[in-house]
């Protein structure tokens, strides 16, 4: 989901058949001008939008929902919910605009990411670099992203990822031979292992079984308030009283739960390194970012958990995808 320009705010790309290349490039399409939404089609129930439509198909049925969208209205269609307005663009020409209008500080998925932002609303938290907007989100983006994107600093974090990898497929080698297992929860666990060899400089062994039971738990909650969160932004009709829903409710448990535990591990990785003076290359992740000072101390915790989240979800589906 993505803003743009005074006329179309949000638009919507959906995974369906019916919205890829070969489908959409129709013969005699020529595109089209912004339009207002007032000129838009789409099912606009007075008060709710298409919030009925949506609703009759659910969050399992997405991708027959924006089918049926682009049957009946069209290429662009008009899928606004009560007050979220949302333009659905179902021809990749059309999308491009949206891309060529973002200005200066593009934003992305993130900038949606409404229960994040009313959980910090409503606890009076600062916001994660991941959910600001404008020049906020480039200045945090730019202190997060300089030990994590370049080649050099990628590569830098081979030693402990390293490590925990091979110690990842030794424990999973002994689980195969003791039976059948759930791969699912395996790759969890060892996306988690990796992935804070590298954030925290040391793996957290819940591959192994080693790890205290609050690391376990730390990593079943995280896993589950990505599943929840990704859940509440496709529902946008939820935003309007959060609480009411069990969903949120859950979500807003989980991530209160999961925030603490990150910023204790966080500060627990900034005080093994202290006393470090090696190469800078030879420190995990969150050591080089308290140390650059950009960040500061009473946010580092916040900052890297939105990092922590998006790298265990993405690393994680990377590991499946087949």
């Amino acid at each position: 989901m993505r803003r743009y320009g005074p006329g179309l705010v949000r638009g919507v790309r959906s995974s369906s058949s019916s919205c890829d290349f070969s489908v959409m490039m129709r013969d005699g399409f020529s595109g089209s001008d912004a339009k207002p939404f007032s000129e838009l089609p789409g099912p606009k129930y007075p008060m709710l939008g298409a919030l009925p439509t949506f609703l009759s198909y659910g969050v399992g049925r997405m991708p027959e929902y924006y089918d049926h969208l682009y049957d009946t209205y069209g290429v662009v269609v008009d899928g606004s919910i009560l007050s979220d307005r949302t333009a659905v663009i179902c021809d990749p020409r059309e999308f491009r605009k949206v891309f060529q209008h973002e200005g200066k500080y593009p934003q992305a998925l993130t900038s949606d990411a409404w229960p994040v932002t009313h959980f910090f609303d409503k606890f009076k938290q600062p916001y994660n670099s991941l959910v600001k907007e404008g020049k906020e989100w480039q200045k945090g983006r730019h202190a997060l992203q300089k030990d994590i994107f370049s080649t050099a600093s990628a590569s830098s974090y081979c030693e402990p990822v390293t490590q925990a990898c091979d110690e990842v497929v030794e424990n999973f080698g002994k689980r195969v031979a003791q039976g059948p297992v759930d791969i699912e929860t395996e790759m969890v666990n060892a996306v988690s292992d990796v992935f804070s060899a590298a954030v925290l400089g040391k793996s957290l062994g819940v591959s192994s079984g080693s790890c205290p039971p609050e690391a376990a738990e730390w990593v079943e909650d995280s896993m589950r308030v990505i599943q929840l969160s990704a859940q509440l932004i496709m529902q946008p009709h939820m935003k309007v009283y959060p609480e009411a829903f069990a969903l949120y409710r859950e979500f807003e448990t989980l991530f209160g739960k999961t925030n603490e535990a990150t910023q204790k591990m966080v500060m627990e990785a900034v005080e093994r390194y202290k006393d470090f003076e090696g190469p800078e290359d030879e420190l995990p992740y969150v050591a080089r970012v308290q140390r650059r000072g950009e960040i500061s101390d009473d946010v580092l915790g916040t900052e890297v958990q939105g990092i922590v989240m998006a790298g265990l979800d993405k690393t994680f589906h990377l590991f499946l995808w087949d």
